[in-house]
């Protein structure tokens, strides 16, 4: 008897540890975020017109807390992909995430993701896919390449961590 609420207490204090860890971890890609250096996000933003909708903003919120990825990674990304138009249509890309529709009609199905024009389910798609490519690349700035389509180091993971890190100090605003 003894020997069971022993082992009950250390179980309990190990899930607790590892619970606050978790909880207490930064969203992917916040580090990134904060190494990103800008003088003035707000001029940065004025001067490219960067302004993120209230629904993409609480979507990417959303999605950002389910898959533990810094929502304005996933607004920037928004941003850079459509200037967050979720009607938007580049060949087989579509939406305002630009999710290719042919090559991830498996994700979207999985996910429940019906339209893909639907705000909500672009961004519910795309988030499932950076949280996979970054769980393959091990570093954000490679995953959101690898989201683009790049191969390599590019300017779009410079320009997508620029613009969350505007969003951040901003507030979105």
């Amino acid at each position: 008897m003894r020997s069971k609420i022993i082992s009950f207490i250390i179980g309990g204090m190990i899930g607790f540890c590892l619970w606050s860890i978790q909880v207490n971890a930064s969203p992917i890609g916040y580090e990134a975020i904060q190494k990103q250096e800008i003088a003035d996000p707000e001029e940065y933003m004025e001067e490219n017109r960067i302004d993120i909708t209230l629904e993409v903003e609480e979507t990417c919120e959303k999605y950002g807390k389910e898959y533990n990825i810094c929502p304005e990674i996933l607004q920037a990304i928004a941003w850079k992909e459509s200037r967050c138009k979720p009607r938007v249509s580049n060949g087989d890309c579509k939406g305002l995430m630009q999710v290719n529709a042919k090559i991830h009609q498996g994700r979207m199905k999985k996910l429940g993701v019906k339209d893909i024009y639907d705000v909500d389910g672009n961004i519910h798609t795309a988030a499932d896919l950076l949280s996979e490519l970054y769980k393959d690349k091990k570093n954000i700035s490679k995953a959101i390449d690898a989201y683009s389509g790049n191969t390599g180091s590019s300017k779009y993971a410079k320009q997508v961590l620029l613009i969350a890190k505007c969003l951040d100090m901003t507030g979105g605003e």
